[in-house]
């Protein structure tokens, strides 16, 4: 793929969706932003399926937000060979087995939080990324925002042992500015 002025030229990556609601809509809308959001973008998103239970819907889902293929069956989506992505943005329950295999397919993984719904199930999910050598994350949201990468830099800093006069505020500011960062509220 070329941008103008043949500024960059880009791996196109299959992304294969499971789930078409709200957060099917939230993640499509992301994918098909990436590359003037991020620019020059890492890798090109190439909308290749998605997957859900209603059949009408998820075709429906599918002209809607442009991908190339509809999928009653998660498991038809980690099989197509057009997806080289797996981006999990189905129900809770849906996500540790539909996770485990595409990184066993060697796809690689994005799952949206949360991970799993208890540590056993998150443990056999990194474990399985972990033997497949794939790329693999949460989907935090906020996670890269400066001001978000900012204050978790002020949270981490030492506080000094006395505050300037009138600093804290109000008496309930008090738990705010332990000096154990642990202690904080």
């Amino acid at each position: 793929m070329s941008y103008a002025g043949d500024v960059c030229s880009n791996v196109e990556i299959g992304v294969g969706l499971i789930g078409y609601a709200f957060m099917g809509k939230a993640h499509s809308n992301a994918l098909k932003t990436l590359p003037y959001m991020v620019y020059p973008p890492p890798a090109v998103p190439r909308l290749a399926a998605i997957a859900g239970r209603d059949a009408r819907a998820v075709r429906e889902a599918a002209e809607r937000y442009g991908y190339a293929a509809a999928y009653t069956d998660w498991r038809d989506l980690v099989a197509d060979p057009a997806v080289t992505l797996v981006d999990n943005g189905g129900p809770n329950d849906l996500h540790a087995e539909p996770c485990i295999a595409a990184a066993e397919a060697g796809k690689h993984v994005l799952c949206e939080k949360p991970l799993a719904r208890t540590a056993a199930e998150a443990k056999r999910m990194l474990e399985a990324v972990s033997r497949a050598a794939i790329t693999h994350m949460v989907g935090f949201n906020y996670r890269f925002v400066p001001a978000v990468r900012h204050a978790r830099d002020l949270i981490h800093l030492p506080l000094p042992s006395s505050l300037p006069a009138g600093l804290a505020g109000r008496p309930d500011d008090a738990p705010y500015l332990a000096a154990d960062p642990g202690q904080r509220g």
